[in-house]
């Protein structure tokens, strides 16, 4: 337990970031329908006792975590950004508390809490919009946690190992239902469950296998129960025990069956223009889709794909990431397809049509798969590498914070909001806003708002933070790599001041940043713009970890060798 000043220390420094999330403006997109849009909309549907709503095509194609917290928030009328900075900050507390059992220094303590809550992946623009990142990131910081404190109460009682591990299964149960990609996870608790049970066979736990046995069956079923909550409710309303549908078997087979008549080389185009002809005349369920892919909603996502890769004039080809969404679009639009059960219905049908089709030879197919994600080919493995070193230093270099300039007050916009962002401000309890599809400068207020000088003095801060952390980022990745080659060797000279469960943990916060990073590598090179700082900054506690535990760990080496 911290002294009475560090206790004083810690508030200010809480209270004070609290104060800074209380007066950043909300970046607002109210009509970004498959984001910040239907998240919201799906909030309050739940706060309403509608579940998600009517089924559409956007109804279950995004995991229902984070519009169940921004209804619990909601509900309480807690700002949903704030909401989301408490979070990760009663996070960020809970993580360095649970290193004081091997780092007792409280200055050290003290200071990576300031570096986990000046993470500059909290305060880019696109951060701080309504997305699930936001929520995503603190959960993650959450489990790291809670990982720390499982190792450090290994003699407690049973009883409390188990809260501790039912609290553990839940927040993993919420991460899974925030994002799809959550598998990105897997190597770093695989590489946890794999340590803990080398160091209960080998003696080093303090604890034996049965209260670890069944402290991780409570953490597994804590884990599933929100899932099957969640599986049973989309079943109830709409007839299918799934998640999302992104991840039903029935639409990666529709999708996969269509990806086999894409180009033999790499490519992000995943069916040629050319080929669809020959699609819709071998197969019936495809031919429902036509009309929609020669209608103007169906352009709609061959512009974006051609305006983000700078295809100019478009060559009418529809890329990986939008294809999915076009076909979600073309099954209940075009096809009428507007219920669950008949949706993955049209899908199996559709599958098994192309299949078939590639089967007898009328269609030029690849071999056939199951998944999303395109073949392995070697050539993607060079790309790939170089866009890794490129994120990778995104971690380390400044981010673009909100202009001051555009920021706008809802008691001063009058009549010009529409009812919708209106609607959605009201929600999510924003009073002050940029608007990022009309980015333009403040208007002038008859008098001066003082929310509005306060939010920009403090946005002028954060530009200060940004550039100094351009410059301290790269500083302390080298500095914290030369921490962990000494370490080693410090420690095998004098044993007695090793903290190997420490290194451990380091080495697991790197291992969850670099498969984020290769994650986002491999999806920038075969099918989305990956290359950002929103994407990112999940893994960004763990970077902010791993600069800052080999300085702490060699501080305190050093202390423990110094003549007293």
């Amino acid at each position: 337990m911290p002294s009475r000043p560090w206790i004083l220390l810690y508030g200010l420094l809480l209270t004070g970031f609290t104060w800074v999330w209380a007066s950043l403006p909300l970046m607002a997109i109210p009509n970004a329908g498959v984001d910040d849009g239907l998240f919201v909309r799906h909030a309050a549907l739940i706060l309403g006792g509608q579940w998600l709503g009517p089924y559409t095509q956007f109804t279950l194609a995004k995991g229902v975590g984070y519009s169940l917290w921004l209804a619990l928030m909601g509900g309480l009328a807690i700002p949903a950004l704030l909401s989301q900075a408490l979070l990760y900050a009663a996070a960020a507390l809970l993580l360095v508390r649970g290193l004081s059992r091997w780092i007792p220094q409280e200055g050290a303590l003290f200071g990576l809490l300031v570096l986990l809550l000046a993470n500059p992946g909290l305060y880019g623009t696109e951060n701080l919009r309504i997305i699930r990142e936001g929520f995503y990131t603190p959960t993650l910081l959450l489990i790291l946690a809670l990982l720390l404190w499982w190792g450090r109460w290994s003699g407690r009682p049973l009883a409390q190992r188990l809260a501790l591990a039912a609290g553990l299964g839940l927040t993993l149960g919420i991460f899974y239902l925030t994002r799809e990609e959550g598998v990105w996870i897997l190597p770093f608790l695989l590489g946890c469950l794999a340590l803990r049970w080398l160091a209960i066979w080998r003696g080093w736990a303090g604890t034996s296998w049965r209260p670890e046995a069944a402290s991780l069956l409570a953490c597994c079923v804590m884990a599933l129960l929100p899932v099957l909550a969640v599986s049973a409710m989309n079943a109830r309303h709409y007839g299918v025990f799934r998640t999302v549908e992104f991840r039903d078997p029935a639409f990666i087979a529709a999708y996969s069956a269509l990806a086999r008549l894409g180009p033999e080389a790499h490519s992000l185009v995943v069916i040629p223009k050319e080929r669809l002809p020959a699609l819709f005349a071998a197969s019936p369920a495809a031919a429902e889709l036509a009309p929609y892919f020669a209608s103007d909603r169906g352009r709609n996502y061959l512009d974006v794909g051609c305006q983000t890769y700078r295809v100019t004039p478009c060559d009418d080809e529809f890329r990986a990431a939008w294809f999915m969404w076009a076909l979600r679009d073309a099954t209940v639009i075009a096809a009428g397809h507007t219920d669950a059960v008949a949706v993955r219905r049209f899908n199996l049908r559709l599958a098994a049509e192309v299949n078939a089709a590639c089967d007898r030879g009328e269609l030029r197919c690849q071999p056939g798969r199951h998944s999303l994600s395109p073949p392995f080919r070697a050539a993607s493995i060079a790309p790939s590498i170089a866009t890794a070193w490129q994120i990778w230093n995104l971690g380390l270099g400044p981010v673009r914070v909100p202009d001051g300039r555009q920021l706008r007050s809802v008691y001063f916009s009058g009549g010009e909001l529409e009812p919708r962002a209106s609607a959605f401000l009201d929600f999510v309890r924003a009073d002050l806003f940029v608007d990022v599809l009309r980015q333009e400068a403040t208007p002038p207020y008859p008098f001066p708002s003082l929310t509005v000088e306060r939010a920009a003095r403090i946005l002028r801060g954060l530009e200060g933070l940004m550039r100094a952390w351009g410059i301290v980022g790269p500083l302390l990745q080298v500095v914290a790599l030369l921490a962990l080659l000494v370490l080693p060797w410090l420690w095998r000279q004098r044993p007695e001041r090793a903290c190997w469960p420490l290194l451990a943990f380091c080495g697991g916060a790197y291992l969850l940043f670099a498969t984020r990073v290769a994650l986002l590598a491999y999806l920038d090179t075969v099918a989305i713009p990956s290359v950002n700082m929103l994407y990112l900054s999940p893994a960004m506690p763990c970077l902010m970890l791993g600069l800052a535990l080999p300085l702490m760990l060699l501080w305190r080496t050093v202390r423990s060798a110094a003549p007293r």
